[in-house]
């Protein structure tokens, strides 16, 4: 209905000619030309192609293109800084619109669409044919084209830039280079060769970094290769050199004129490259030598020494390769900025948001650490990127409804000097959660975050999934809701407990989902879009299915379809997508052929997803397999004796990596009824035992991991390696 509404407009305004400035075609004909200037790039005359390949689909018209100098008879669409534009819009004009920006401007019965270099002119291209002529570009391969014979601009005066210089969705769906350049994203892309680069220089090319990309003390100075010859380029912590993946000394000089000599050399191999990361491993450990730790109390913060070190690096760099950045982490222990030390003019400071709740707005109580530091570079920086998490990394297919907070957190962003956004999501597999809404929700909002979030939410719906729209759109407002209802936090490894994933959400999901395939069932493209959204609901009937199973039968509740049906329809769909991981570190078919062995182990049962190891593995007898629930507490295992039986002791092995671990134990003969046999209980050593004066009789065993800590980290991952549960002959 949006495009016949658009497409009456263009016609209402050919009755007025005084309003009819150019009418691009006419009955499926057109007396345009597409120019593009003698010196244009290959990017520009890529627009150019595209232009006249998208208007021809609209209308039906050929639209030639020829370079300027020939003789063209007739109006024009000039592209570019050909001499006609250039008449109407000076050259410092477009000089002013940076890279991407641009302009798409009528005079008389030209159109005139042209920008900075190398991506504004395409960008140009694109925000007319989406934004003015209502193309849609989905999804790649999902692109919608309104068709009119017909098709009138009335006076067009539009100055376009984006918000964010750097635009970066870490989704699947924003891999493809030509959705991307659609979309306006200049991030990196994925080859079919399963290369992740800039985008080639027909789409614009991006924003390059080195090869690193990020994390990378480790990639150029690796303490494999160089610690034995030099201890003292790496951590000291508790008075001893660490040799593994800890952090490197950024108080040695020693280290910075390493540093700089690697800069150079991979500079001189790659001089492509725009922005150089010198960043903090994947880890904690920051060194705690005399110098670090004084500079850290300097500072009031581990950031300082980072960007002391940083700052060194990129000035020594700097006369040699003026236009390279150099990109540093604000993460985790280095999140607050320092007292003392500014970043240089060269240096960005990527700011990280992983212990945030993202159910709630980046600027909700809930995230008030995150505001604080945000406000605090932006104080002394004016070159701040950000680096968000969009998704679950502990399962890809668990409903994560972040969705309403995507606006309100980039326009907190704006409001605070930063200059680039990377949304990391499900990048290693296609069909994660809500993946392609996600990808286009965002990229519109990355040009300009002002627009209304929930009218591009609502959008996307209608347009990707048609007839099944209503439906999804209320299964998105029915988990959303949950959450907001709760004012409930969701970081990104969440698993359970939810106020989202209950067994009348989840039941109320799976009808929804029924009810919008059968609306589709006629479309096959459009039904593989429905099931690819059904995914999750399904993900979450597998992973707890024995105990909504139980629910529905305490309720006297209809049982739920069977377990196989749900697998087989959820593994048809995997097939289908040619889905490759289940979350960052494991495969689906992993974790598939894991799944199908617990279910054949129904003595076994627990909460959540997992990490790595599996339920039975507790109770297999061998401490050396370890179940990591992928989450963080409260998590809980459950075991069947089979039978009721006198329970005399429990012994349960957390594991050496834990330095603390809280936990409590229930026991019940029908699972209905629990009892507390160990109530709320911390413990520093890795195995204990629990024994009881008085006996236990109990069918069923529940082991609940509230909190598990490491020396470096209060609230880690929960896991276990083993539990033995003693009972009388």
């Amino acid at each position: 209905m949006r495009y016949l509404w658009l497409c009456a407009l263009c016609l209402v305004g050919c009755a007025v000619p005084a309003c009819a400035k150019v009418q691009l075609a006419n009955q499926g004909k057109t007396a345009y030309t597409i120019v593009v200037p003698n010196d244009a790039t290959s990017t520009e005359r890529y627009a150019a192609e595209e232009l006249a390949d998208f208007l021809g689909r609209m209308t039906g018209a050929t639209f030639p293109v020829a370079t300027e100098g020939v003789s063209v008879r007739g109006p024009k669409v000039a592209l570019g800084r050909s001499a006609l534009v250039r008449k109407h819009v000076p050259t410092a004009s477009l000089d002013a619109l940076g890279e991407d920006g641009f302009i798409i401007k009528t005079a008389g019965k030209d159109l005139l669409l042209a920008g900075g270099r190398p991506r504004g002119t395409l960008y140009a291209v694109y925000h007319l044919l989406d934004n003015m002529l209502g193309i849609r570009w989905w999804a790649p391969g999902a692109t919608e084209i309104p068709s009119t014979r017909t098709l009138t601009l009335d006076k067009v005066n539009v100055r376009s830039q984006p918000t964010f210089d750097y635009r970066d969705v870490f989704l699947t769906t924003a891999w493809d280079p030509d959705w991307a350049a659609c979309n306006r994203l200049n991030g990196r892309v994925r080859l079919k060769s399963g290369e992740i680069i800039p985008p080639d220089e027909q789409h614009g090319g991006g924003m390059p970094y080195d090869p690193s990309f990020v994390h990378s003390f480790n990639s150029y100075i690796p303490s494999a290769v160089h610690f034995d010859a030099h201890p003292e380029w790496f951590s000291m912590i508790n008075g001893e050199r660490k040799k593994g993946y800890y952090q490197l000394c950024l108080s040695n000089p020693e280290v910075v004129d390493f540093m700089v000599a690697q800069v150079r050399a991979t500079l001189k191999t790659h001089p492509e490259i725009r922005i150089f990361s010198i960043s903090q491993n994947d880890t904690g450990g920051n060194c705690q030598c005399p110098n670090c730790a004084r500079i850290d109390r300097e500072e009031g913060s581990p950031s300082g020494t980072i960007v002391r070190f940083v700052n060194a690096v990129a000035e020594r760099v700097e006369k040699e390769y003026p236009n390279v950045l150099f990109d540093t982490l604000a993460y985790q222990y280095s999140r607050k900025p320092p007292k003392i030390t500014k970043p240089r003019k060269n240096v960005i400071i990527r700011l990280c948001s992983i212990e945030c709740s993202f159910s709630q707005p980046l600027d909700s109580p809930a995230n008030q650490a995150f505001v604080h530091d945000i406000k605090g570079w932006a104080q002394i920086t004016d070159n701040i990127y950000i680096w968000d998490y969009i998704t679950n990394f502990g399962n890809y297919f668990r409903p994560h409804p972040n969705l309403r907070v995507l606006g309100p957190n980039l326009r907190l962003f704006a409001a605070n000097n930063v200059k680039g956004v990377f949304a990391q999501g499900s990048y290693i597999t296609p069909s994660g959660e809500m993946e392609e809404l996600r990808a286009w929700v965002l990229a519109r909002l990355m040009w300009n975050p002002q627009q209304d979030d929930r009218a591009l939410i609502d959008e996307f719906v209608h347009g990707y999934y048609g007839a099944a729209a209503p439906y999804v759109r209320e299964y998105l407002a029915m988990i959303h809701d949950a959450m907001e209802q709760a004012n409930a936090g969701m970081n990104c490894y969440a698993g359970d407990p939810s106020p989202h994933v209950t067994f009348d959400i989840m039941t109320k999901a799976e009808t929804l989902f029924t009810k919008a395939e059968a609306a589709v069932a006629d479309q096959p493209e459009v039904l593989t879009r429905v099931k690819r959204a059904h995914m999750p609901v399904q993900m979450m009937w597998l992973t707890h299915y024995g105990d909504w199973a139980v629910e529905a039968k305490q309720r006297g509740l209809p049982a739920p379809q069977p377990l196989a049906d749900i697998l087989a329809a959820f593994e048809d769909q995997v097939k289908t997508d040619g889905v490759t991981h289940f979350n960052e570190g494991r495969s689906m078919s992993t974790w598939l052929a894991s799944f199908k062995k617990q279910i054949s182990h129904t003595t076994v049962r627990s909460s959540g997803s997992y990490g790595g190891g599996m339920p039975w593995d507790i109770f297999d007898g061998d401490p050396k397999t370890v179940l990591n629930f992928g989450g963080f507490g409260p998590q809980w295992i459950q075991r069947d004796l089979e039978a009721v039986k006198t329970i005399t002791a429990i012994t349960s092995d957390f594991s050496t990596y834990y330095a603390t671990i809280r936990y409590r134990i229930e026991a019940s003969d029908d699972e209905i009824t629990w009892t507390v046999i160990v109530p709320d209980k911390t413990i520093t050593t890795s195995t204990v035992t629990d024994t009881f004066s008085m006996p236990i009789a109990a069918r069923y065993v529940k082991t609940t991991i509230l909190q598990a800590g490491s020396a470096a980290n209060p609230n880690e991952w929960v896991g276990m390696a083993e539990q033995t549960i003693s009972t009388e002959k």
